[in-house]
């Protein structure tokens, strides 16, 4: 019998020691714990199908399926994965695993057994390439086994104080901080069974060492409560004090009540030996009830918007519930009242709660999952021919169960009218709670769009937020030609032709934008004013306006704030916009803010913070390649370069970093492009044996994509020929590109640089010409950059600086490649072109 274990690091066990070979590749050790993982009667092929090959076709999936379980029946047996009745399943008679053994030990109430089970989270260190969807169910899996582990544990440090055995409760308590060591919950847990256990000296280092976790690894003070304890442990007197129930809350959980059942044990109060004075701290934390939060204090200036819950009975109302959430939150950006959690997040977090979490209080989850101190929540009922919407405001900071404002009520029929005057008062109220005293909030009252127009700016929404360029346009133009007067869709579609680069619709947008000044929100004047200063290539203006909207809306403008400042080289600002934004409210953004966080810590000279960020990102996004460029590059700036040269060999080869890119900015993101940027980033640090090695591996990597018939940019190879310094070869594989790219900025660019490495002036003069007879303006300067590398290799160094300088007038960046640029190697020493290449300030 063979024995799969996947709690911890995943591992396939025989009579005759671990298991080799195929059936621990990757691809199959991911069929098995999708199949080990499912639920009774067992999981569908095609579920399995669309979570490990989703971009796949439907028969080529399949095909990849069937080989997959040929090769692991092929070791461990054909009955080992029964496949009866369209559905696949583990047979336990012929294969043992983890997660079943521990969910049938919870099921029996062996609640000892399930703690030896669980070694670690769920598939922990296990990478593959199966891409977001198989990314989200581990996430989801590991998140659920590691809840259950949790509960089993507090349950079995309950029975121990409540049986008075609190060696014993100390020790179900320690695994739990071992499971979780930010986690105060369990650490307050920790001390105070240490405590009644008659060991205040392990008790007062568990307080020390946990306010060493949340000062050295999170940068937060110990909360009142751990601090209270800390004070009260140096005391020599302590006395018995009966305590409320912390963590369990007032309802016995179902594992709690099977503990209690089992013959032996008896459920007397929980009493513990502590003094008063942690007992009056942690008075603030327990009207908060079953919730666990590691962090100290809700930010009193953001607030999260839950849906507003149907009570109706009547499930064709439901649309109102989302639509009533999302206006309340429209209206809090639109009149500035505060920073609000945008509603796509909202709905996401709201996602994980139906698919699993099942927190006692739905409430405390977001604002335990936000950060957000102020919490808007909701129902609406049906009242004869009537239906009634109402709202409360909460305050996590203070365990306020909520502010309720006056509901507002409308005709079942036509509900709009309700929610309109639902968010004015849900305004007011949030207002006269944020707002300096004296100020109140002068908003009217606005009508919702119809249904019609909101569903179409919804579904415009959730394209945007899945990078579906193309339907998110539609959407909103159909919104805006739907109603006219409702404003967003229009300014949510001039987004997307700046992302796409539809200057012609963009400018389109923008004048209509400015016919309807008056009744644009101040929030989307500015953002018309952003995209104004991005069509005139004002590189500074957007940086600006940036600010002020991040002043705003942190949640949502940090992270173009922190790019923007980047873009002008205000490297310090850039730092402090991409380090204030939460990586919990960013998704994917989240990655993308760390790795232009690095860039401008690399920029600075901050290697070490640098590599620090790199690594954190690599964490958070383990599957993709952006971390491992800017862990790559810190670690060459550090001269740590056999740790470079492990992560390029074995981490540089990865699916592109951004998914949702258009084809070209994708191309340009692969491992191949990321190789010839390392290999110029060792040249510039003197590893030169580094720098041919890296150049040649981009070279081999792009042409051994292309004979696979994969879609590789062409440019991207002719980028990693020149670069490598084979200036035949670069030059003889440009002839071969197709003539229609010849008037490509890229193409003359190359020709004329080649030309000159080849020794061919006449050549290259011409071409610069070229360049120069381009739009610089359209090109945002691309043409001037490459003057500018013409002019260096040529030895004209004032020209090439001032080249650059009237590029960057032209919307060029501040950018991480001028650094490194191999044509710009003979300026390293002239002090105009080091003065271009220092940051603002």
């Amino acid at each position: 019998m063979y024995s799969l274990r996947l709690l911890g690091a995943p591992s396939l066990e025989g009579s005759t020691g671990y298991v080799t070979g195929h059936a621990v590749q990757p691809r199959q050790v991911a069929v098995l714990a999708v199949v080990a993982a499912a639920e009774e009667p067992g999981i569908t092929r095609d579920k399995v199908t669309g979570l490990l090959w989703p971009d796949m076709p439907d028969d080529v999936a399949r095909h990849t399926l069937r080989d997959a379980l040929y090769l692991i029946r092929g070791t461990l047996g054909e009955a080992a994965i029964e496949g009866g009745g369209g559905l696949l399943r583990i047979n336990r008679d012929h294969l043992w695993t983890d997660v079943g053994a521990f969910r049938d030990a919870i099921a029996t109430g062996d609640l000892e057994a399930a703690v030896e089970l669980y070694r670690g989270p769920f598939l922990d260190g296990f990478y593959s390439r199966h891409g977001i969807d198989f990314e989200t169910w581990v996430d989801a899996t590991r998140k659920q086994l590691a809840t259950q582990y949790e509960e089993v544990l507090i349950s079995l440090a309950h029975v121990a104080e409540e049986n008075e055995d609190h060696s014993a409760a100390a020790a179900w308590w320690r695994h739990l901080v071992a499971h979780d060591p930010p986690n105060t919950r369990f650490a307050i847990g920790l001390i105070k069974a240490l405590a009644a256990s008659g060991d205040p000296g392990n008790a007062m280092l568990s307080v020390q060492e946990h306010e060493r976790i949340l000062r050295d690894e999170f940068g937060v003070p110990p909360p009142p409560e751990l601090k209270a304890l800390e004070t009260a442990l140096g005391r020599e007197s302590s006395r018995t004090v009966e305590l409320p129930d912390v963590v369990g809350g007032s309802n016995m959980s179902p594992l709690r009540r099977m503990v209690a059942a089992k013959p032996g044990l008896r459920m007397r109060g929980w009493t513990v030996w502590v003094v008063v004075v942690a007992v009056l701290s942690l008075t603030a934390v327990w009207l908060l009830g079953s919730m666990a939060t590691n962090q100290p204090e809700y930010r009193s200036d953001l607030v999260v918007v839950a849906p507003l819950a149907n009570r109706t009975g009547d499930p064709e109302l439901d649309v109102y519930g989302t639509l009533g959430s999302d206006w309340i939150i429209h209206g809090i950006q639109q009149g500035g009242i505060a920073d609000v959690v945008p509603a796509l997040t909202v709905q996401m977090l709201w996602r994980d709660l139906e698919n699993g979490e099942s927190p006692a209080d739905p409430v405390q989850f977001l604002a335990r999952r936000t950060g957000a101190a102020l919490i808007v929540h909701g129902a609406y009922y049906l009242i004869g021919d009537s239906i009634r919407f109402q709202a409360d405001l909460a305050d996590a900071n203070l365990g306020s169960a909520g502010v309720g404002v006056e509901p507002a009520v409308a005709f079942r029929d036509d509900p709009l009218g309700a929610v309109g005057q639902l968010r004015e008062r849900v305004l007011g109220a949030l207002a006269a709670s944020v707002q300096p005293v004296g100020t109140a909030y002068a908003g009217l009252w606005t009508p919702p769009p119809s249904l019609a127009v909101y569903q179409a700016w919804r579904e415009g929404e959730e394209a945007f937020n899945r990078a579906d360029w193309t339907e998110a346009l539609d959407r909103f133009r159909r919104a805006w030609s739907m109603d006219t007067t409702f404003l967003t869709p229009l300014v949510r579609s001039g987004w997307v032709l700046v992302i796409l680069e539809r200057y012609a619709s963009l400018d389109t947008v923008l004048m209509r934008a400015r016919q309807n000044r008056q009744d644009l929100s101040t929030h989307e004047s500015l953002q018309i004013d952003w995209m104004e200063a991005y069509r005139q290539r004002d590189l500074q203006g957007q940086a600006r306006i940036g600010s002020e909207l991040a002043a705003m809306t942190p949640t949502e403008w940090s992270f173009n704030a922190g790019i923007s400042a980047l873009r002008v080289g205000r490297l310090r600002d850039a730092v402090r916009y991409l380090t204030q934004l939460d990586l919990r409210l960013s998704f994917e953004d989240g990655l993308m803010a760390l790795m232009y966080l690095a860039r401008a810590q690399h920029l600075l000279g901050e290697s070490r913070a640098e590599l620090e960020t790199a690594r954190q990102a690599r964490r958070l996004f383990p599957s993709r390649l952006a971390p491992c460029e800017g862990e790559v590059r810190a670690l060459v700036a550090l001269g740590r370069m056999a740790e470079a040269d492990a992560v390029v060999a074995n981490r540089v080869i990865l699916p592109s970093p951004y998914p949702g890119l258009p084809p070209v900015w994708a191309a340009w993101s692969s491992s191949g492009s990321v190789l010839t940027y390392l290999a110029l980033e060792a040249r510039a640090h003197g590893w030169s044996e580094a720098y041919h090695e890296w150049t040649e591996r981009s070279i081999a990597w792009h042409r051994e994509r292309i004979a696979e018939g994969a879609d590789v940019e062409p440019m991207a190879l002719l980028q990693a020929l020149y670069y490598a310094e084979r200036w035949d070869e670069a030059w003889d594989y440009l002839r071969t590109l197709s003539a229609s790219d010849s008037a490509d900025v890229e193409h003359v660019g190359f020709s004329a640089v080649l030309a000159v490495r080849l020794g061919e002036p006449d050549r290259a003069a011409s071409l610069d010409r070229a360049l120069a007879s381009l739009d610089s303006r359209e090109l945002r300067g691309a043409n001037l950059v490459w003057r500018a590398r013409i002019a260096a290799l040529l030895g004209e160094k004032r020209r090439a600086v001032e080249l650059l300088h009237q590029a960057q007038s032209n919307g060029w960046p501040f950018n991480i490649w001028h650094h490194v640029e191999l044509d710009f190697a003979p300026l390293a020493d002239y002090p105009p072109f080091q003065e271009f290449l220092a940051p603002e300030g």
